[in-house]
């Protein structure tokens, strides 16, 4: 009998707990939107920390092209341009694995936070995130295009994550 008032006493003591954490946190159903916000300042700081993590990642691969297509075209290492840009993304593979992995996390997390409070600074984030993704990863064009666009493109990017963090 007394394990089962041990038992009882236990239970009862993490019922009013949990009644207490739930009605702290949420007032009573009152701050309820104020629950909301804290975990969709959370996702947006996520968000911002991801796209940053892999842009540093996109400049790496992105630098690596620009160099073995410089080698083709101006040192005459490589026999055709495929073969150059083949050698930067063959010693660039972990990035590449990593970006791809990251950029399914930034379209998870920009489905949830896209409608939220900084929703502009959000869709400009995953705008130039996009571009510079597919300027990076389905490279297309001459050496002179991916040279011209290459820096446009890492500092588009740059300054939308910079003006969302500036916002959270």
């Amino acid at each position: 009998r007394k394990v089962k008032e041990f038992k009882m006493k236990k239970i009862l003591s993490f019922a009013l707990v949990s009644v207490f954490v739930l009605t702290a946190a949420v007032g009573c159903g009152q701050n309820e939107s104020k629950v909301l916000m804290l975990i969709s300042s959370e996702q947006e700081t996520e968000f911002c920390n991801l796209a940053e993590e892999t842009q540093e990642m996109l400049d790496i691969v992105a630098d690596s092209i620009f160099l073995e297509w410089y080698d083709y075209v101006y040192e005459d290492k490589y026999e055709d341009v495929d073969s150059a840009i083949i050698a930067a993304t063959d010693a660039n593979e972990e990035n590449i694995y990593k970006i791809l992995e990251n950029t399914e996390k930034l379209n998870a997390l920009y489905k949830d936070i896209r409608d939220g409070d900084l929703k502009e600074e959000v869709k400009a984030v995953m705008q130039a995130y996009n571009e510079y993704y597919s300027f990076v990863i389905e490279v297309s064009g001459s050496f002179n295009d991916f040279s011209a666009n290459k820096e446009n493109l890492k500092k588009a990017l740059s300054t939308a994550i910079k003006n969302l963090s500036i916002e959270l």
